[in-house]
């Protein structure tokens, strides 16, 4: 048998140069006040707030605030000065909450918690607010705590009661006594959505959002330059107010971003108010690498990107990450495709709390900044399943109002082998995503290519993964277009509520451990185009609602334990293109599966089908056919009328008979397989016609006959087996012709006869395996043109003589070379050296 060429594929691995393991270099003249002392930056150049044109004069002033309330926290005995203050304005909240000492595991796990103390009315917010406190440790008479020196952030949560709580969660373990002050904002009423009626199929309308009123023109502008202009050539930044809209700029001819990332605590700038977000905002910058003094780096011709936070005190930093690794001198000019709002709306709040409660803070958030990108570029489009390619990491997406769109942290194989982030998600979803009203894509999928095993589905994305059932909320998300929760844990059966998301287009539930039987109200969904299901445990049988589903392109139900027989409505389906069921235990298919007019690819590997309808001839756009690993005897003569045919896998089935002449009519056949049947006969001539044909598996039958002269005209031809059958006669010469022919094996059949020179012209083939035969005669000189070849095996034949003198180069280039059990005298191994694998009985040579 033919040993494979792997040291092609070593040589191969050689092509990859280091792209990212190379430090850039840092000029000699880099900060040279700095080598002991560190060198305070000069004073931040005084801002210019200057009224933008426009036909408002200057910006609406912030209502003063018309009621006030503080008082001291209810446990005084365990909060040291603990104190709270707030200030109402319009239906804004400003909060203040301080105390020097505070055990804050013990008052969130005690037996009977209680809260810190009760905001009075009218101060109250109208649902659950989180808020992120960091604390500097101390010992519980307040003082300094020496040993830990690092701040502790814990989670505190304001109910719509009013009572004030610490959240138990990981962030709380080994808190001790933490002083810290905190200083936020909420609304007491947030806008409502304006709704509009509609008319579906469903019984219950879900209501329909409208964008509110347009962002009114920018009506307060603010200009000035970088703090640390020394080493910020030219560092300039505009900001302009739009309502509570801010649009920004940064630009800089030169800056060393890892040292002001890395060593430098002093803020770049600090924005001023009302220019500030009241929450961590982080944008995606690209700069271009530059030498020290501004002057471009012929090195480094590539840009790259880092990642800037600006904070809610206003101080706008490069933040330390693996963005900033290398990164050198920089130089950029930078208008942000997204804005910050200084007045979240509802939504922005609670995903924010979401990612940062949920997702990020038992893992993530410790590292600071959370690896969170709030910026996407204008004209990026996510549909049909396609994040762009920006999008590292987690991602969100506002609208022009600042509602949540989009948000996810998608992740898969090949991302966590470039050590891109990959998130392993604990626990079950939050139901607080049911509150994104405006939310149209969600993905949380890890996208695995490993092999499936039916015992370990939804295993691969580590040993953290999202659990449990998915929350009801998710199914009232009334424009969702985009779900992917594919490769978690998911578990428990699909709900009837799935037919509320009438606008979703994507939805990819695959590789969970979800069971049962799909609701019959999927037929709801009207606009779905893409439906994976595949690698759950859904036993029951599939409802007849599916094929009302008109727009679907994409069925997959792989792996899903499949045993009843399919329904017949899903041959309404009219414009499916992709349809798989491999590896269920399905016995019989529908004959209305004819009917898939628009059908181009048909998954049916690794079931237990005996018989095929012929109504599938009919399908005449399918492409690729896949029918492998089934209990098939007989070659169904319809696949025949496949004109469209590119792809058609019959491996390891029970099939019986000779191979149809007919199919050489398959004008479009690229790769057919059909290895480990029990087929008879001889090769048919008319095969020769497949003038596009790449790969022919047949090994593994019992095959008799010749081999055809006319397969010489197979000029697309790369892979052919044909080992292990009981072919006769001799090696066509024609068969040099193939051009493009990489890999043959006709490993133990009995053919005879010599080797032919024509096969010299064989330039493409790396791969060529004739042991076991009763090939006579010489070995050509003319197969020492082979220079790709790799692998070469004679062994178990007849050949004779002396190898001529054009083999030597061949000896030289070959990996593998099998020459033993034949009757051939002489040597010709002088260039061969113990990196080639030659094995030989010759007289006169070294084994």
């Amino acid at each position: 048998m033919f040993v494979p060429a792997v040291r092609l594929a070593a040589l191969l691995l050689l092509l990859f140069p280091c792209l990212l393991g190379c430090n850039p270099r840092m000029s000699s003249g880099l900060l040279p006040a700095r080598a002991g002392v560190e060198v305070p930056p000069p004073a931040p150049t005084e801002p210019t707030v200057t009224p933008a044109p426009s036909a408002t004069p200057s910006a609406t002033p912030t209502p003063v605030p018309h009621l006030t309330a503080s008082g001291a926290y209810d446990n005084l005995a365990v909060h040291t000065d603990g104190r709270y203050a707030l200030q109402l304005a319009g239906t804004r909240v400003a909060a203040s909450f301080t105390t020097a000492r505070s055990p804050v595991e013990h008052w969130v796990r005690r037996t009977v918690p209680q809260p810190l103390f009760t905001i009075p009315e009218p101060f109250r917010p109208p649902r659950p607010v989180w808020r992120i406190v960091e604390g500097t440790p101390v010992h519980a008479d307040g003082a300094p705590d020496p040993a830990r020196s690092t701040p502790h952030r814990f989670l505190l949560r304001v109910d719509p009661d009013g009572t004030v709580h610490y959240v138990d969660d990981a962030r709380v373990e080994g808190t001790g006594h933490l002083a810290y002050g905190l200083h936020t904002v909420w609304d007491i009423a947030p806008p409502p959505p304006t709704v509009t009626p509609t008319s579906r199929p469903w019984p219950t309308p879900t209501p329909t959002f409208v964008r509110a009123v347009p962002v009114p023109t920018p009506s307060l502008t603010v200009s000035g330059t970088y703090a640390n202009g020394v080493e910020h050539v030219v560092g300039r930044y505009t900001l302009q107010l739009a309502g509570t809209r801010v649009a920004a700029s940064f630009s800089t001819a030169c800056f060393p971003v890892s040292y002001w990332a890395r060593e430098v605590a002093a803020p770049l700038f600090t924005v001023p108010e009302p220019f500030r977000p009241p929450y961590p905002v982080l944008r995606t910058v690209e700069g271009r690498p530059v030498r020290a003094d501004g002057a471009p780096d012929p090195d480094y011709p590539e840009p790259r990107r880092f990642l800037l936070r600006v904070d809610p005190d206003g101080a706008v930093h490069y933040v330390d990450d693996n963005h900033v690794e290398g990164v050198g001198h920089l130089a950029y000019s930078y208008s942000l495709d997204t804005v910050w709002g200084t007045t979240p709306a509802a939504n922005d709040r609670a995903v924010l709390e979401i990612l940062d409660r949920h997702w990020f803070g038992k893992a993530i958030l410790f590292a600071e900044p959370p690896p969170v990108q709030f910026e996407v570029p204008a004209h990026a489009e996510i549909k049909r399943g396609t994040i762009p390619g920006a999008m590292v990491g987690a991602f969100v997406m506002f609208d022009a109002d600042g509602r949540v769109t989009a948000l996810g942290a998608p992740t898969n194989d090949s991302k966590a082998r470039a050590g891109a982030p990959v998130y392993n998600f604990n626990g079950p979803l939050p139901p607080e995503l049911g509150e994104l009203h405006y939310l149209e894509h969600l993905d949380l999928g890890y996208q695995s290519h490993l092999a499936i095993d039916a015992k370990q589905r939804g295993s691969w994305g580590g040993p953290v993964a999202l659990t449990g059932a998915i929350p009801p909320q998710l199914w009232r998300l009334p424009r969702l277009r985009h779900l992917d929760l594919q490769g978690q844990r998911l578990a428990g059966t699909l709900p009837s509520d799935i037919g509320h998301l009438a606008n979703l287009e994507y939805l990819d539930l695959g590789n969970n451990w979800l069971s049962g039987s799909l609701p019959s109200s999927l037929e709801h969904l009207a606009s779905l185009e893409y439906l994976d299901l595949g690698g759950n445990d859904f036993t029951e049988p599939l409802p007849s609602e599916l094929g009302r589903l008109t727009r679907l392109e994409r069925l997959d139900l792989n792996n899903s334990q499949l045993t009843k027989p399919l329904p017949p409505e899903l041959g309404r389906l009219a414009s499916l293109k992709y349809l798989d069921l491999h590896g269920n235990r399905l016995t019989v298919l529908p004959p209305e599966l004819g009917q898939l007019a628009s059908l181009e690819r048909l998954d049916l590997g690794g079931n237990q089908l005996t018989v095929l309808p012929p109504e599938l001839g009919q399908l005449a756009s399918l492409k690729r056919l896949d029918l492998g690993g089934n209990q098939l005897t007989v070659l169904p003569p319809e696949l025949g009328q496949l004109a469209s045919l590119q792809w058609l896998d019959l491996f390891h089935n029970q099939l019986t008979g000779s191979l149809p002449p007919e199919w050489g009519q398959l004008a479009h056949l690229q790769w057919l397989g059909l290895s480990r049947n029990q087929l008879t006969g001889s090769l048919p001539p008319e095969w020769g016609q497949l003038a596009h044909l790449q790969r022919l598996g047949l090994s593994y039958n019992q095959l008799t006959g010749s081999l055809p002269p006319e397969w010489g005209q197979l000029v697309h031809l790369q892979w052919l087996d044909l080992h292990g059958n009981q072919l006769t006669g001799s090696l066509p010469p024609e068969w040099g012709q193939l051009a493009h022919l990489e890999n043959l094996g006709l490993s133990g059949n009995q053919l005879t006869g010599s080797l032919p020179p024509t096969w010299g012209q064989l330039t493409s083939l790396q791969g060529l395996n004739l042991s076991g035969n009763q090939l006579t005669g010489p070995l050509p000189p003319e197969w020492g043109q082979l220079t790709s070849l790799q692998g070469l095996d004679l062994s178990g034949n007849q050949l004779t003589g002396s190898p001529p003198p054009e083999w030597d180069q061949l000896a030289v280039n070959i990996f593998m070379l099998d020459l033993r059990d034949n009757q051939l005298t002489g040597c010709f191994l002088k260039g061969a050296s113990e990196d080639n694998y030659i094995v030989h009985n010759l007289p006169n040579c070294p084994p």
